[in-house]
């Protein structure tokens, strides 16, 4: 049962459609609750891409680096980093 759903959901239209709508409505979520101090001066940001899928950036303040852990859906990052001003020239 779980092959044949996958398989609907991963190469079909109809699919994309779902995962789609998953994404546009996680859009307009409010940044500020998903970023937590992990250590000092290092923060771990949580990208959500749908509501069960998520993404990481973790950033160095001091060295005013990061990385991204799991990037799928690029726009949701970018929105993520211009959210906490992480400056983009210094990804890794």
């Amino acid at each position: 049962m779980f092959k044949l759903a996958y398989k609907i959901y991963a190469d079909t239209r109809v699919g994309k459609w779902i995962h789609n709508s998953q994404l546009k409505a996680e859009a307009h979520r409010d940044f500020s609750q998903f970023k937590m101090e992990i250590m000092e001066g290092v923060d771990l940001h949580i990208v959500p891409y749908a509501s069960d899928n998520y993404g990481y950036i973790l950033h160095n303040k001091v060295d005013k680096m990061y990385v991204l852990v799991d990037p799928a859906d690029p726009a949701m990052v970018q929105k993520v980093l211009e959210h906490f001003e992480i400056a983009q020239q210094s990804n890794l």
